[in-house]
Parts: structure tokens; sequence; C-alpha cells
């Protein structure tokens, strides 16, 4: 499988290593298993098993948009039965990011078995956290990573600031092979 990635500043990575060490930590799967150089927080553009993007044709089409703005969200939960669960946290979808997406999409060439969930109208843009998850460990690892609840004012007491999104951004495209 080959695929085409953005890649996180410092900040943001550093933010999801540290969800994937949380994970690991509890002894619950977690992209921080994965040792090998690169092993990298990231955003996936586009999946096939097989795309011909030039090392220019990937650099001209992220020089009018990157750095663009990568803000967090909740998570999302892909796959099922004897492969397990694979935990996510969500990506805001930006005008910024789809104009991304769809330069890579037209910029890639010899496209073999574009994987579905990456094509332009159907794309989730998510970092994956754990994969092979059982529901049991699912349920566990989102109570260990989501925030606690806010709790709620008293009538007297001006309502809680909402917490800052967590915001940062893409800084590379990245062709994985």
């Amino acid at each position: 499988m080959m695929s085409i990635e953005l890649l996180l500043d410092a900040a943001l990575d550093a933010r999801i290593r540290a969800e994937w060490n949380t994970l690991l930590l509890a002894g619950l799967p977690s992209q921080a298993r994965h040792s090998g150089a690169s092993n990298a927080p990231h955003v996936t553009l586009l999946a096939a098993e097989a795309v011909e993007v030039g090392v220019v044709g990937v650099g001209a089409v992220g020089a009018g948009v990157l750095p663009a703005e990568v803000q967090l969200s909740g998570f999302a939960v892909f796959g099922a039965g004897p492969k397990g669960l694979v935990l996510s946290r969500l990506v805001v979808v930006s005008r910024e990011l789809q104009a991304l997406h769809a330069a890579v999409h037209a910029a890639a060439t010899g496209l073999i078995g574009l994987s579905e969930l990456t094509a332009v109208d159907r794309w989730t843009p998510h970092i994956t956290l754990a994969s092979r998850l059982t529901p049991a460990q699912l349920g566990a690892a989102i109570e260990l990573l989501a925030p606690p609840p806010a709790p709620h004012p008293q009538p007297t007491e001006p309502p809680a600031p909402h917490p800052q999104p967590h915001v940062g951004r893409a800084v590379a495209l990245r062709h994985w092979n």
C-alpha cells in the first residue's frame, strides 16, 4: 500500500504521541508500539495499491497550501470483525484541507486500487491512535483519552471558558510506500 500523508508540526505531533503513550502505558494497543522511523502521526490524503507522484509533484501541490491548519476533534472508530477496531482522532475538515486533498488527488497518476476511504467524496480525515482493539479495549482507551466533563456552574458563577481546541499545522507532505 502506498500513500500521500500530511505530517504535523512539532507541537501537534507531540500531542498525538502523548496520546499514543497514554494508551501504551495502560497496556492497550497503541501506535507507539510501532518503533520504525517512518511511524509518525499523520493524516492520510490518498491511499492506493500504487500511485505515481514524483517529488516535484508532491512539492508543487504542497507549496501553495502548506503549512495548513489542522484542528483535532473527537474520536472516530473504524473497522470490525476479526481484525479489530481502529481508534482515531478526527481532524476538522476545513476548506484549506479539502482543497489540499483534492489537489493531491488531481496530481496523482498511475492510481491502482484507490482506497475508497480516501476518495475525494468519501474522505474522513483522521490520525490513527490505535488499531486491533477489542470492544472492551476501545472503551478503556476512550475513557483514558476523553477530557473529563465540564462541571456545571452554579447559578451565580460565570460559565467556565471552553477549552482551547487542539490546533496545529500540517507542515509537510510525505509519499509513503
